[in-house]
């Protein structure tokens, strides 16, 4: 069984994969800084897709939420954590991205495509070059705890854990 995430969580271990990284902010926007430097929004899908909201329709006129000038980077995160994929993609080029597969999508049924939540599907295919290795950490005995808990499908003040060496 598959450890289960809410979307916050799941953001939360991926920050916690990412050494000497920190979230710049709050709220439901993720702006992180890289140890290098970098600022990237995290976007995160268990699948090899990652979406975006904009205020029109529009490729040629649309504006994306959170494509501001504050990040350079997409960190665009997929998969089940334990086999994660990850590509850290400039942000004018997921933007570029965005607006061609939205323009190709609604020129495919111009009647009846006015969607303003916009999806890259095959991730992996489209930014391969961006690959980005995250530094998997050992996990604290407190997550171990929950991720059991989850598993046996009871509360982490439930699990034992002994080590011997």
């Amino acid at each position: 069984m598959t450890v289960k995430y809410t979307s916050t969580e799941r953001k939360q271990a991926i920050l916690a994969m990412l050494p000497g990284a920190a979230r710049i902010g709050k709220g439901q926007r993720w702006v992180i800084q890289l140890s290098d430097g970098k600022r990237a929004m995290l976007k995160t899908s268990l699948y090899d897709n990652i979406m975006v909201k904009t205020d029109v329709p529009s490729p040629e006129d649309a504006t994306l939420s959170g494509f501001t000038s504050d990040v350079d980077h997409v960190l665009a995160v997929t998969g089940d954590i334990g086999s994660l994929s990850a590509y850290l993609i400039p942000i004018d080029e997921v933007e570029r991205k965005f607006r061609a597969g939205q323009r190709k999508w609604m020129n495919e049924d111009p009647e009846n495509r006015s969607n303003t939540t916009w999806s890259l599907y095959n991730i992996g295919s489209l930014f391969s070059e961006y690959e980005y290795d995250l530094e998997l950490r050992a996990i604290t005995p407190e997550e171990a705890k929950r991720r059991l808990a989850v598993h046996f499908n009871t509360t982490p003040d439930k699990i034992n854990i002994n080590v011997s060496v």
